[in-house]
């Protein structure tokens, strides 16, 4: 029987004024961006919430920029990621690619971002373990990735687990009650939602691994589907 992925019940919409001045949304004193370049240009210099301050960078979306067939929207970069400045180059990206070619989904067709923007982390030794992004942080990057569907206009946005539906609808179950249905982000754009690809590199069982596998590949299969039709 396939694993299910642990994820708590996600929170409820947040009203900018439940939260601290620190953790405000992105103020309206930024201008919409007019395209993708000034959007990435205004990224790199966000200093909106405290999470900047310990990333190397901020990493922008990538991808298809004109009418994409999907766009996957993940949790925020990884260690490899912010190094790098691209999105999903790390061990979770080479499962997207491998789940994406095996369900025939051309790369070249999609458009990859995460719902916080800089890498959370804390220090281990040498290491930098990931550390997940809280509901206020989520809330204020949400501007961000809101502007890059807004200029990309993807045929179907794809959420990548829990903090990524967060982000992007008003949801306010699981991601389980979530998941193979079709509903729509705050600004009405079709939305599908599955497990992030990190979850399955955490599966340890080999046969409930190769499931799970299988099932994040329906799902996108299942995305495209519905993206080829609208």
């Amino acid at each position: 029987m396939p694993l299910a992925p642990q994820i708590e019940p996600l929170h409820p919409k947040i009203a900018p004024g439940d939260l601290p001045a620190r953790l405000q949304p992105v103020a309206e004193h930024l201008k919409a961006p007019k395209n993708i370049k000034d959007l990435r240009r205004a990224m790199d210099g966000c200093r909106e919430c405290p999470l900047w301050r310990n990333a190397t960078q901020a990493v922008p979306g990538e991808g298809d920029l004109s009418e994409p067939l999907l766009a996957l929207v993940g949790e925020q970069p990884g260690d490899q990621e912010d190094l790098a400045g691209h999105p999903f180059v790390g061990p979770a990206g080479r499962v997207l690619d491998k789940a994406l070619e095996a369900a025939r989904i051309p790369r070249a067709e999609v458009f990859v971002t995460n719902a916080v923007k800089h890498f959370k982390h804390e220090p281990r030794g040498k290491r930098r373990l990931h550390k997940r992004p809280d509901r206020g942080e989520i809330e204020v990057c949400r501007w961000w990735v809101k502007n890059e569907l807004e200029l990309i206009k993807p045929k179907l946005v794809v959420a990548l687990g829990a903090t990524a539906v967060q982000s992007l609808s008003n949801h306010k179950g699981s991601l389980t009650a979530a998941r193979g249905r079709t509903f729509e982000t705050r600004e009405g754009q079709p939305l599908r939602a599955t497990v992030h690809p990190s979850f399955l590199l955490r599966v340890p069982d080999k046969a409930a691994k190769e499931a799970e596998f299988d099932r994040f590949v329906a799902d996108l299969k299942s995305a495209a589907a519905v993206a080829r039709k609208l």
